[in-house]
């Protein structure tokens, strides 16, 4: 972990070393810290047994190449590059640990199967990084 003290506004941050050596990495390859992104939203509600949570596709965009490969909203992430996925925070640290041009390995469930799609880290095209944007889980009368 890096301390970095910024006395003009009497404040301290930690930054883990893993982020800052990406950081670094970025800066003094392109002059910017790259942040890819993934055409596809998630969220987070809780499992059919309501015994802990589940990550499910909430939103694609339009005619992005997850939308083209067969990706639908509901479909529920089981795990990235061989991962469980914990929280919407694990999917944000994969794609920003990813280069743009990588692609994310998912292993999803639909109905009684499991489903292997390819995601690419896609290069943002409105200044924004990840998609990956945690929605509410919807309220135990909306399911």
């Amino acid at each position: 972990i890096a301390v970095a003290d910024v006395p003009q506004v009497q404040s301290s941050y930690l930054v883990p070393f893993k982020d800052l050596k990406k950081i670094v990495k970025d800066i003094l390859k392109d002059g910017q810290v790259n942040y890819g992104t993934i055409p596809i939203t998630f969220a987070e509600r809780p499992d059919s047994l309501n015994a802990s949570k589940e990550i499910y596709v909430s939103n694609i965009v339009p005619n992005s190449s997850a939308q083209k490969a067969g990706l639908k909203v509901g479909d529920i992430l089981q795990s990235i590059r061989g991962a469980d996925i914990q929280s919407v925070e694990d999917i944000r640290d994969l794609v920003f640990y990813s280069e743009i041009g990588d692609f994310l390995i998912a292993e999803i469930r639909r109905n009684e199967g499991v489903l292997d799609f390819a995601i690419p880290v896609e290069k943002p095209t409105s200044g924004k990084s990840s998609s990956t944007v945690a929605e509410p889980a919807p309220a135990a009368s909306e399911k």
